[in-house]
């Protein structure tokens, strides 16, 4: 913008920066602008894409599958039953399951479980043990269905009165056009920018995109410097010449866009 300003380019529009908090939870920021009636042509949201335009995120589903067994001392383990052993057969049986259909730039679901909790004692057999499960969703796949479909290898090893799923928390996936001219304008900009052609892709976590395109029906991009695989990891950064590159992009879109 600063770029822009200095130049003494006439904007034919407006710019907006929105500088959202809790984006990595339940994206209340983005939520609450949306809800305040802001509405704009297109959105840019700067997730780490390498510098490459995706079009399309996953959805994610967060679930908690309570496994209830029946308690007893630890030196008599057939008088009772283990919650732990009907969580772990569903572990592994999530392992190697595929589910849904494959994405052409999403690829196919995944299902990864992330926390477990089950005991009291050391020498009692637990009756109870809770998994949460994360699930990445393409835009093919339902809500419901796909609770119906991971109920059914629930109950492949546990009986119908022994575990409980719930939703703890779902942000659907969301995908704009590859012809849509935001779409074409960034590609062309990147071009012109880093002097090569880059093929869309697909931006395999979650994100702030989910609101403004199924909430506000904003056509959107994801496209900024950056690598997913280093996010939420000990030594995560951005190189500077990146950062760089993209401010260039990124002014280079605007003034396509907002030259007209």
């Amino acid at each position: 913008l600063r770029e822009l300003a200095d130049k003494g380019w006439p904007i034919k529009g407006r710019i907006i920066l929105a500088a959202v908090a809790d984006e990595e939870i339940e994206g209340k920021g983005t939520k609450k602008l949306i809800a305040s009636g802001l509405r704009t042509d297109y959105a840019i949201v700067g997730e780490p894409t390498s510098l490459s335009v995706c079009t399309a995120h996953k959805g994610r589903l967060v679930i908690e599958v309570d496994f209830h067994g029946r308690s007893t001392h630890a030196s008599t383990p057939s008088k009772g039953v283990n919650a732990i052993y009907y969580a772990s057969r569903f572990i592994e049986r999530i392992q190697t399951v595929k589910l849904g259909e494959k994405h052409v730039l999403l690829g196919y679901p995944t299902y990864t479980v992330t926390m477990i909790r089950g005991g009291i004692k050391d020498n009692v057999i637990p009756d109870k043990c809770t998994i949460t499960l994360d699930v990445r969703m393409p835009p093919s796949m339902k809500l419901d269905k796909t609770i119906r479909s991971l109920e059914k290898i629930v109950r492949r090893d546990v009986p119908r009165d022994n575990y409980h799923i719930r939703v703890v928390n779902y942000i659907p996936s969301a995908e704009t056009p590859r012809r849509n001219f935001l779409v074409k304008v960034a590609q062309q900009s990147i071009l012109e920018i880093l002097g090569m052609r880059r093929n869309v892709k697909g931006f395999k976590a979650t994100c702030d995109m989910s609101f403004i395109v199924n909430q506000a029906r904003i056509p959107t991009i994801i496209l900024g410097p950056g690598r997913i695989e280093q996010a939420h990891t000990i030594d995560e950064s951005i190189e500077i010449c990146e950062l760089d590159r993209a401010s260039k992009i990124y002014s280079r879109i605007l003034e396509r866009i907002l030259s007209g």
